[in-house]
């Protein structure tokens, strides 16, 4: 779908969901309606797409990151809501309308919860975020770490969330931190690229689980997630698979400039691959201007495919905020691309020079 197409599709959405919207306004049920946009221009200087989520290669690319999302959040009772949140994004060459998540949450008690329904898989620092442009100073958060989970970011299932503010210690470092821990389980499907082949994964399990600890300038994040699935590549591949992925992240930031990193290793004990990446943000807040530079590195072996993969980049970029809601971001990404495949780049014809520039630019907004 075209640029103007998705536009038009825009229109039509926002009108369908309003009119969705007319019972619970008509009985005065009460509603939080927020929603969030995104559009850019990507360009590089290869005719090998090399990031897999967005297949952006030497032809200007104006839909790899535009999408439009809209949350809507009811509270049903004193103790629970329900929660929804619609993405239109495009896959395939077309934008379709899907439940990112559609969930209702029931507090058990003044530190925990239970959720059901279509949820987020907890498993980076910016999971929860991840589509909303506005939360996060790069035009796409680093794929050398992202790109772990080939593009699925929701399951079908139940979380147990538990949090706790630790309050006043005797170490004031943990004097009003936060902790949370949350365990989960589910199904769901998702789809990706690999080697110019469309792919499927249809999961049979999962489950996982996470540690998060913030104070006022650090948060830390350990995840893990486990599944086992079905590996789908018509005609050639239909057989079971499992992998276990790991995440580490932290974030510190002060008055004027901050430090992002997180770790990620992913191991495809079947088919027998492993990936693992690592990315390292350091910016600095310049009043509406914000500066800042990504070092990234992505490892892949895979032994069914008998091919390594070895590749490192450094992003540079730059946000200017209009207001709180509105932002403007542009950068450049040099990378180092080897030979092999991984979950980044698509494997490289005969030929292929091995460095990659890509120029991007995005505009974000919240609503």
């Amino acid at each position: 779908m075209t640029a103007p197409g998705f536009y038009k599709f825009l229109f039509l959405m926002t009108i369908l969901i309003q009119f969705l919207l007319l019972p619970l306004q008509a009985f005065a049920i009460p509603l939080n309606i927020g929603g969030f946009f995104s559009t850019g221009i990507s360009d590089a200087n290869t005719n090998n797409p090399i990031l897999m989520a967005n297949q952006i290669e030497e032809k200007t690319n104006y839909v790899a990151d535009t999408l439009f999302g809209l949350q809507i959040d009811t509270e049903v009772s004193m103790d629970t809501r329900f929660s929804v949140q619609l993405i239109a994004k495009e896959r395939d060459n077309s934008f379709d309308l899907e439940a990112e998540w559609l969930f209702v949450s029931h507090q058990l008690s003044n530190n925990s919860s239970l959720r059901a329904g279509r949820l987020r898989i907890p498993l980076f620092l910016m999971s929860e975020t991840i589509w909303v442009g506005q939360s996060y100073d790069w035009v796409r958060p680093p794929l050398e770490v992202y790109s772990l989970t080939v593009g699925l970011t929701q399951y079908n299932g139940v979380s147990y969330l538990y949090s706790h503010n630790v309050g006043d210690t005797y170490f004031e470092f943990f004097n009003d931190a936060y902790v949370e821990f949350e365990l989960f389980t589910g199904q769901s499907k998702g789809s990706y690229e690999l080697l110019g082949l469309s792919g499927k994964l249809d999961t049979k399990e999962m489950y996982g689980g996470q540690f998060n600890f913030r104070t006022d300038n650090l948060d830390i994040r350990i995840s893990t997630f486990q599944l086992r699935f079905q590996l789908i590549v018509p005609p050639i591949l239909d057989r079971p698979a499992s992998a276990q992925i790991y995440v580490l992240g932290a974030h510190y930031s002060a008055s004027k400039w901050g430090v992002m990193s997180e770790y990620g290793y992913m191991d495809g004990s079947s088919p027998g691959s492993n990936t693992d990446g690592l990315y390292v943000s350091v910016y600095v807040a310049m009043d509406q201007w914000v500066p800042i530079m990504t070092y990234a590195v992505s490892n892949t072996e895979s032994g069914t495919l008998e091919t390594k993969y070895k590749g490192e980049s450094i992003t540079l970029g730059v946000r200017y905020d209009f207001s709180e809601s509105l932002s403007c971001k542009v950068q450049v990404f040099n990378g180092e691309l080897f030979d092999g495949v991984s979950l980044l780049v698509q494997a490289p014809p005969a030929g292929f020079d091995d460095t990659v520039t890509m120029y991007s630019m995005s505009l974000s907004l919240i609503f």
